[in-house]
């Protein structure tokens, strides 16, 4: 199911993580502009420009931690799915003449041994895995692009 999920959603995800270092990189782009003294938007906005940029960038960083978190669960949920299948496994009886019963063993050890065996992973059109991992890379480049922006500022 997640291959699928990668296969629609990839390019999408990797589109919101641009959009995201882009949102962060032009609000504090005109944070570090605001506090030049030559600069016209202090003059028109005032504070009020401050705590809209201030916002803005919040809400971008509020939404690579709502995407991170949303996978990382669904993939500790996925990973439950064999914990889960031995735990039902031990109410269907093993010697039994049924063939539903012995149809729904198999298929329940099939899950169990495939889903243990397979670590599910979301990603970004493959570029890289969308979990926790990929907010410490995401504030990583953009604290890189914030320091040239403001050596080019200065």
């Amino acid at each position: 199911m997640v291959e699928h999920f990668n296969k629609i959603y990839g390019w999408t995800l990797l589109c919101i993580h641009i959009n995201i270092i882009a949102s962060l990189l032009v609000s504090l782009d005109f944070i570090i502009e605001f506090k030049s003294d030559t600069n016209t938007l202090k003059d028109q906005y005032g504070l009020e420009f401050i705590l809209l940029m201030s916002m803005w960038s919040l809400m971008a960083l509020g939404l690579g931690i709502l995407l991170a978190s949303i996978a990382n669960s669904t993939i500790n949920e996925a990973q439950n799915t064999s914990n889960v299948s031995y735990k039902l496994l031990q109410y269907v009886p093993p010697s039994s003449n049924n063939i539903q019963d012995r149809e729904l063993r198999e298929d329940l050890l099939l899950l169990s041994e495939q889903s243990s065996l397979r670590t599910p992973c979301f990603t970004a059109a493959g570029f890289f895995n969308v979990d926790y991992t990929m907010l410490f890379t995401l504030l990583s480049s953009i604290t890189s692009y914030l320091v040239v922006l403001i050596q080019f500022s200065g």
